[in-house]
């Protein structure tokens, strides 16, 4: 079995990875499991160098905290996103403006749907079946979930199976994973031991990997291999590509 090593990147290397038009994985909950750090580093690489651009969010939920932390009103009032893909919109007051002006394309799909279709994907399975949404507002019949008119790819289309009808949800893959941990080892390996909770991260990083997309993940500190349980490892080092440490607990 082959041996990762842990790949630490600096707040400048940040602003080198995430290309124009990437979808971008987010598993977070208002600031809960939020790469607060790595999001001012993306915000820092447009205000510089005018990219990215065009890029695609995924998440289940909004993500917020008052203004202590970016959030989606951050990448509007920059025009760098083309789309989200989420569930619940509670505090993104310019995110909701523009949902509302048409300048980005919009869906809202349950929550879910949404935090289970990456393991899904990683099956090879052709996206979410199921009968959940059937006859609201997510059914094709009903708007397929989308929020403006601008909005027209189809993510929602009816199927039947046994003469049974249910709803098939497809996702486009994660270019990049925007996760955060508390600790990282030396192999890469990441241990959630002081976050709120686990999230759907381990499957959003099986989703980028299974695109060839990278994983990069926030992390409180650095521990030495071994000096934490070996079962306390949420996501495997394999699948981590890049580490960032930061200073601050966010």
């Amino acid at each position: 079995m082959e041996v990762t090593c842990l790949k630490q990147i600096t707040w400048h290397d940040l602003q080198h990875i995430i290309k124009d038009g990437d979808v971008i994985g987010l598993p977070a909950l208002a600031v809960a499991n939020l790469p607060a750090e790595v999001l001012r580093a993306v915000l820092a690489q447009h205000d510089t160098y005018h990219t990215p651009n065009d890029l695609t969010f995924i998440l289940a939920n909004d993500i917020h905290s008052l203004g202590a932390a970016p959030d989606l009103d951050d990448f509007i009032e920059r025009r760098m996103i083309k789309r989200v893909i989420m569930s619940i919109l509670t505090a993104s007051s310019k995110t909701a403006q523009a949902m509302k002006n048409n300048d980005i394309e919009a869906y809202f799909l349950p929550q879910g749907i949404i935090a289970t279709h990456y393991r899904q994907s990683n099956q090879l399975l052709p996206g979410v079946i199921t009968k959940i949404g059937l006859n609201t507002a997510v059914d094709p019949r009903y708007g397929g979930g989308k929020v403006n008119t601008r909005t027209t790819d189809d993510l929602v289309s009816l199927v039947t199976i046994n003469d049974e009808t249910y709803l098939h949800y497809t996702f486009p893959s994660v270019d990049v994973a925007l996760l955060r941990g508390t600790y990282a080892d030396q192999q890469g390996n990441i241990y959630l031991t002081q976050e709120a909770y686990l999230s759907e991260c381990y499957h959003v990083a099986l989703n980028a990997k299974a695109n060839h997309g990278k994983v990069i993940v926030q992390v409180k500190a650095l521990v030495d291999d071994y000096q934490l349980k070996p079962n306390e490892v949420v996501i495997p080092g394999n699948l981590v590509d890049y580490v960032y440490v930061t200073e601050a607990v966010s």
